[in-house]
This record gives C-alpha cells, structure tokens and sequence, in this order.
C-alpha cells in the first residue's frame, strides 16, 4: 500500500471556498472538510483566537479562531484540520470496478489513497465519481449507485449488490447516455441519461437522508423534505460559503462594547442563565458584580440571543457606517493608516471626473478580519437555510483569519448621483425593472437588502477600477478586492468603493497600490478605466442584453467587460451593467459616466 501523502492547504481556502462542507481537490482525491465541534479542526490549544470586537459582537458575541498555520522555525508543523473521502463511491481508471469506502475500509487506509483489489488489475489508484447528492437544506451525500443500476430494469429487481462497474460506451458519443453503472452479480445496468434532472432520484424512491457526509448515525440527524439532486461535484452550485468582513479601524467603535457582550456571553452562568424559562435576576446580578457591568445590559444581551447568527443584514449596515467613517475622516493607529489626498488634474475630461469625487483616500495599511458563517447549496437561499460551521451544536466561536493590504478609497458625491437618477428616471427605471424583478424571484435579499440603480452603478464601476489596476499596479486580479459602500435614507447617505489587497502575511502587500493612487495618477487611471470599459468586445450582444450570468442578474457585464474572480467579489459578480455607467446606443447620454463617451 502506498505512504500516506502530504496534504497542506492554505488558511485563506480552509476559511472559504474549502471550509466547512467544502470539497477539497487534491490530485485525484476529493476530500471534505468536517465541522468544527468536537476537535475536527483542533484542541483549544491548537486554536488562534483574532480580535475584532465590533466584528464579534454582530456576530451574536461569538470568537473567532482559525488554526495555529505552519511557520519557519520553531514551529513548521501546522494544526491538523480533519476532512474525510468524499465520495466515497470510487472507481478503477483501468478496470472500471467501483469501490464503496465505508467507515470500516477509511479507518484501515489511515489516509492513505485506496488502491484498486482486483488483483489482476495494474492500476495503482482509485479515483472519485463525479457526482454527488445535494439538497436545499445544505445536505450532502453520495449518489445511490447500487439503487440506480437495479432501477433500469422494468421487472422488479430486489438485488442490492454492491459490486458494481462504471462503463462508457463511446459509440453513443460523449454525453451522458454514453456513461452507465452496471451490477456485476445480477446484469442490471443504467445510463446516466436523466442522472442530472431534477427528480431522478424521486423516481428510483431515494429521500434525502438529512445529514453531511462524515455524519453518523450517533449524531443527532433530523428529517428533510427537500427533494435531493444529483450534482456534480465540481458544480459551482454545490457550495456557497458564506463569509463576512470587517476591517480594523481606530474609532472608539473597537471599544467596550464588543468586549462586553462577549464578555456575557462567554460567562460560565450565562448558559444556565439562558436555560431557564424565565430571567433569574439573582444569577444576572452576581453576572454583573463579576462583569462591572450593569443588569440591564446582561438582560439586553438576552433578549437579544433570540435573533440567530445567519440574521445580520442591519449589522452589516452597522459595520459599512463605521469603516466609511473612518475612511471619510481618516486618522491612524498601528493596524490603520489612512490619508485624504488631493488629485492633480491636467484637462477639463479629469477635472469632470474629479468633481464627481467628494472624498480620496489612500489606506496605505488596513487588517481585515474574515469569518466563515455557514454555508448554502444547490442555490443560495435566504439565511435560513445557512449551515452554521459547527451544524448548530451551539459552539461560541466561528473560524476566521486575518489579513492585511493596502487601498484606494472613492466616495462618490450624492447629489451628483440624485441629479443623475431624477434627470433619466425613466431609462434607470426600465434597466433596474428587470434586475430587481430577477432578484425578488430567485430570493437574493442575502447579497443586497435594497436593490437600488446606485449600487448597480457603484459596483459595476468599482469592477472596472479594479481590472484596469490588475494592469497598473502589478496585481493578479484575484488579489485585490473590493468593499461596496452604498446606502441612501436613515439620514445616513453612502456612496463609494473601497479597492485594497490584502495577504496573510503580517506586514501586508509592498505598496503598489497606493502608488497608483498618487495625486498625479489617480485621475487618469480612472480615466483609462472608464474608457475602457466603453465598450466590450462581446458587444453589441453584451450591452443589448437582457439578462446574462448567474440567474441572468446582470445586464450588460459579462467576463469580457466586467466580470472578476470570485474572491475579488462582494456579490458573485452579479449585479452589474455598464448600460447605467455609459448609456445604451439608444440612450447615450443616459449613464452616470456618459460624458467620457462625449470626450472621445
């Protein structure tokens, strides 16, 4: 049997896209990342607690931990976080016979990577079917392979045989008919034909079985209605990770507040305190003689428990006010450094573009501190079907890390926006009809409360600065990143974006950025960004469209104008269309920037 391979993986993908229910890669192995409870991802001791209060405190009070990374030096192992084999249906590349690795056969691997037993087979390894069960509900499992080759045949078959073969008959082409699972014991066999639809396996009587994959039946598993699909694992609707941000900033918000109530909630009564039908004033008192806090503030911190941890729209708006404070008015701290600057302009076309700016900022530090909420799959629902990390099991602390960069900050003028928006109500009415119409259909409330045509505008314009700073400044266009700042009403008008880099390493990236934001730069970079993004060599099919990517949730932004890495995106790069920027052919003078059209 082969060694037992090395397997590293970077702590910016365990706390995202290969977190918790997340599947991992690596060569020909698939792997998923287990939950956090119990010491799935490590002992206390093995655990990094990051401080972040005004993060925390949004988050129900909850820590945040990741665990301890490999390092030079003293230390070069890092903490071990456990995954299992999944799928656990595997088969032979060389004599197709499919492998089921149960909870017997994985304790016996010790993680080394299975090998084919037919001994007349020369095939060193197995390797993973491609697809899998998911539901709605976030529950994942494998495809029942035994259950489908029976099911093809129309008499009624009662073997269950586990000795199966996965063929492929090249004669049928290269689809799924061309792939079928076969029964080695009784012949039964099944194309993959209708494998993909919605309810094929409602039609062999399979139900989703409620659990994820490395669940066993000690766990405390719960019934689920939701009608399972067969997916690919690699399919991009498998797995949504849900993550959420805030940056270190100086203000007195980094203060008490956020120590306190996690202060409450981490206080050895404070679950006794919670258990009990009704408040025991004796326990919130002696909570409080030990906390220095007053009662009225434990028993706040109660009632507040009722709202879950997935409920946090308004406290993401909370936390957006605080950091555009900061960025507005800038001042400075170890973890902070921030300067307004002053942009030089050469001819009338930068001076337009500079008076529509109310406020440059150069971030030449900033820490970001990075949460894992949960996660979604076949489609991102609202957050009441989140999967928290530790399945609800009532853990206090969430998996998080760190980081730190550099930016450039542009608040854009409001009243330059409003005289925008009254001046072409209806061309912005009739593009944000369809978008908004879109939004309320597919349940999107999870990416933006109010879909609004200022955000569309912002977000489309912060995806066209960033791409043309990937050419700039040096950066690949999954390092840099951007923040949204957009809100309207509430006496608290927002509206800019926030372009910044941010890496593990403790002093962050070199520079480059804010260099690109010089006094004498910033403006024709804008500028060059802006033309750019004019036209797009998709077009005219990329600004006539109606709808395309994700949920047809954009209108004209596709990758060949505007589109960026996943990680560079706050919202799935949807939401986007240069139509509100540029105009349309029918309406040229009808975008936010359409006197850069004028200026060619």
């Amino acid at each position: 049997m082969p060694e037992k391979p090395k397997r590293t993986i970077r702590l910016g993908q365990l706390i995202s896209t290969h977190s918790v229910g997340g599947i991992l890669d690596i060569g020909d192995e698939s792997l998923i990342c287990k939950d956090i409870s119990g010491a799935q991802w490590g002992r206390d001791k093995e655990l990094e607690e990051l401080e972040l209060p005004r993060l925390s405190i949004r988050l129900q009070g909850k820590k945040l931990k990741h665990p301890k990374a490999a390092q030079n030096g003293f230390r070069t192992h890092g903490s071990k976080v456990k995954f299992d084999r999944f799928p656990r249906w595997l088969f032979c590349p060389n004599c197709n016979r499919m492998h089921f690795i149960d909870s017997v056969e994985a304790r016996r691997l010790k993680g080394k990577i299975p090998v084919c037993g037919n001994p007349r087979c020369n095939s060193r390894f197995l390797v993973p079917m491609r697809w899998v069960v998911a539901c709605e509900n976030g529950h994942l499992d494998d495809v029942p392979w035994e259950r489908w080759a029976h099911s093809g045949k129309k008499e009624t078959n009662t073997c269950r045989s586990k000795k199966l073969e996965f063929r492929e008959n090249k004669s049928k082409g290269g689809g799924l008919a061309s792939l079928s699972v076969k029964c080695l014991e009784c012949g039964a066999e099944r194309s993959f034909q209708d494998l993909e639809t919605e309810y094929a396996l409602k039609s062999i009587g399979y139900k989703c079985r409620g659990k994820q994959p490395w669940q066993t039946a000690m766990d405390n598993i719960q019934q689920c209605s939701a009608t399972p699909r067969i997916l690919q694992r690699g399919a991009s609707n498998l797995y949504f990770p849900s993550t959420v941000s805030a940056i270190s900033i100086p203000p007195l918000i980094e203060e008490t507040a956020g120590n306190l109530e996690s202060d409450i909630k981490n206080h050895k009564l404070y679950e006794y305190l919670m258990s009990s039908d009704e408040i025991n004033m004796t326990i919130v008192e002696m909570m409080s003689d030990e906390l220095g806090c007053t009662k009225e503030e434990i028993i706040s911190s109660i009632k507040n428990e009722g709202m879950e941890i997935s409920s946090w729209t308004s406290a993401a708006k909370e936390l957006a006010q605080e950091e555009w404070e900061a960025l507005v008015t800038p001042f400075q701290d170890d973890q902070f450094i921030a300067e307004k600057i002053e942009p030089v302009v050469n001819d009338l076309d930068e001076k337009e573009i500079l008076d529509n700016l109310s406020v440059v900022t150069l971030v030449k530090k900033l820490r970001e501190v990075r949460a894992f909420r949960g996660f979604h799959r076949v489609q991102p629902g609202d957050d009441s079907k989140l999967v928290p990390p530790d399945l609800g099991k009532g853990l206090n602390w969430l998996p998080a890390y760190e980081v730190y960069g550099e930016g450039i900050f542009l608040a854009i003028r409001n009243e330059k926006i409003e005289a925008w928006l009254e001046e072409n109500e209806s061309f912005v009415r009739k593009r944000m009809e369809q978008l908004v119409k879109r939004h309320d259909i597919y349940q999107m409330a999870w990416l933006r409360e109010n879909l609004t045509p200022k955000f569309v505008m912002l977000h489309t314009f912060s995806h066209l600065l960033i791409r043309q700073l990937t050419f700039e400044a040096g950066y690949s266009a999954s390092s840099l990143r951007e923040k949204i700042y957009c809100s309207e009403g509430d006496g608290f008008d927002m509206s800019g974006v926030l372009v910044y880099t941010a890496d593990s390493d403790s002093e962050g990236s070199l520079g480059g950025l804010v260099a690109q934001g010089g006094k004498e730069r910033l403006i024709p970079l804008v500028r060059t960004a802006l033309k750019r993004g004019l036209w797009c060599s998709s077009d005219p099919i990329c600004i006539e469209s109606e709808g395309q990517g994700y949920k047809m949730l954009n209108l004209a932004g596709c990758h060949a104008c505007s589109l960026l890495a996943e990680t560079s995106c706050e919202f799935m790069n949807v939401f986007l269309d240069r139509g509100l920027l540029f105009g349309t052919p029918e309406k040229p003078d009808a975008g936010f920037f359409s006197y850069i059209r004028n200026t060619e």
